[in-house]
């Protein structure tokens, strides 16, 4: 049987989540500029570069809204073309012990994981089952045309 990961600084609770989702919104705003994810720039650089580009006195918690609104765009786009919860799945090799490193004999644990994308997701607006963006969100990131594109699909932002 694998030991499972139960040290706090692997535990995948709520805090881990947030640090993540935070990622996630910096990476998908990175994305958004197409800037090559190669060359590492710090935050403020590219916050500096973006104001020097075009003008826009803009701010962190701006572009990760603009990270968030991208990322909930997507969402939305492949739960209209048949993506549910159970495609939000690591292979199952993510939970077999390892076999080398600091983390040898170690598992992240199938159920932990779970509980993580459900928490991902209450903090990314979206339902915690489905993983559908909520209408409330999608307002939110003034996107409310996409409720109306769900509902064209039969679904519903809850």
């Amino acid at each position: 049987a694998p030991h499972y990961i139960d040290n706090h600084r692997r535990h995948l609770g709520p805090r881990k989540v947030a640090i993540c989702r935070a990622a996630h919104l910096w990476r998908h705003y990175l994305d958004s500029l197409v800037q090559c994810m190669f060359v590492r720039f710090s935050e403020h650089q590219v916050i500096e570069a973006v104001r020097a580009v075009t003008g826009w006195d803009t701010t962190t918690v701006e572009a990760l809204m603009v990270g968030e609104r991208a990322v909930t765009l997507a969402r939305a786009f492949n739960i209209r073309e048949g993506f549910t919860r159970a495609d939000d799945q690591l292979p199952q090799r993510f939970f077999q012990p390892t076999t080398a490193g600091a983390l040898k004999e170690t598992a992240i644990n199938p159920e932990d994981m779970d509980r993580a994308i459900h928490i991902f997701y209450r903090q990314m607006g979206w339902d915690s089952e489905t993983g559908v963006p909520t209408a409330e969100k999608l307002e939110e990131l003034e996107m409310e045309w996409v409720i109306e594109e769900l509902a064209k699909a039969g679904i519903t932002a809850p």
